[in-house]
């Protein structure tokens, strides 16, 4: 995320690319096997929110090359 910083100045990049690192940052996973279903839908979950923070973030690493 830092490299992403560092290439692009558009708050709305920042923005999305701090949100991202907080989702790696924040991830908390028990992996006892008795949680097993609960961990399959903790992944599902984490999964499905950094993939659509990710989507915003080349959104918006997209606009900001394109407007330049």
């Amino acid at each position: 995320m830092a490299q992403v910083e560092a290439l692009f100045t558009k708050p709305k990049v920042c923005e999305e690319a701090e949100r991202l690192d907080e989702q790696f940052t924040n991830i908390d996973i028990n992996m006892s096997p008795e949680s097993e279903p609960k961990l399959i839908e903790k992944l599902d979950q984490f999964y499905t929110g950094t993939d659509d923070t990710l989507r915003k973030l080349e959104r918006a690493m997209a606009d900001e090359i394109n407007h330049t």
